[in-house]
């Protein structure tokens, strides 16, 4: 009876310790959880999330305004601000384009923002292995600005219509049937203002100008010709 009544209390006192030793546990637990509810970077997460479901200008707007309050809290720590300023730059360029924006886009703001977590929420993490990490994401977001330089090159391509230089104009040849008039009495001839050449219309501003000043030359060729062939007539008329 007495060995029953020796167990029980020893049960009792083991109950009672592992009571005692979850009660210890518990307000760490809670003050764990509570730390990560409460952290700047949840709003930030829950954008993002909205972002791969929807693309609006209210969602953009959101992410970029949840953005600017994060740098606010991380504005003295250099390589988390870093990431936030690429996230910025990616959100602006798919609130501009949205639906036309290039598919890695999308991609590439939740590459950066998984990296900037992780830098954040790992404790212990050297300085080394934050700029490691950082220098990966800025290459990715280099590598999509070349895609999308690309990309519109290439939309760009197929409005280009080459067209062939026109022939030269002949050089007004004097007519043998062309009745002979005095010079005072020849009329001014109109001329219609010629149209810029085809390459003149693609070229760049100062290749632009070189083929003005070509049509210019050409023009005042043709009109020495003219000229030359109107004294000529002159002179026979004598």
């Amino acid at each position: 009876m007495a060995q029953q009544r020796d167990e029980d209390n020893f049960r009792s006192q083991v109950e009672d310790r592992l009571d005692h030793l979850f009660q210890e546990d518990a307000p760490d637990g809670a003050e764990e959880q509570v730390g990560l509810v409460e952290h700047p970077l949840k709003n930030l997460k829950a954008v993002l999330l909205s972002i791969d479901w929807e693309i609006t200008d209210s969602t953009m707007d959101s992410l970029l305004n949840e953005i600017k309050n994060v740098e606010y809290v991380y504005s003295e720590d250099k390589i988390l601000l870093t990431f936030l300023q690429l996230l910025g730059s990616i959100g602006r360029y798919v609130k501009a384009n949205k639906g036309r924006a290039h598919p890695e886009a999308t991609r590439v703001i939740n590459s950066v923002y998984e990296a900037l977590e992780k830098v954040a929420l790992t404790e212990g993490m050297s300085r080394p292995e934050k700029e490691k990490m950082l220098l990966e994401e800025v290459a990715k977001f280099k590598k999509l600005k070349e895609q999308v330089v690309l990309r519109k090159a290439e939309k760009k391509e197929p409005e280009v219509v080459e067209v062939s230089p026109a022939p030269p104009a002949p050089s007004p040849e004097p007519s043998p049937e062309r009745e002979r008039i005095p010079a005072t009495e020849i009329p001014a001839r109109e001329e219609s203002e010629p149209e810029p050449r085809a390459e003149a219309r693609f070229a760049a501003p100062h290749e632009a100008f070189a083929y003005a000043l070509e049509e210019i030359k050409d023009v005042i060729r043709a009109e020495f010709r003219a000229l030359r062939a109107e004294i000529k007539l002159w002179r026979e008329s004598k």
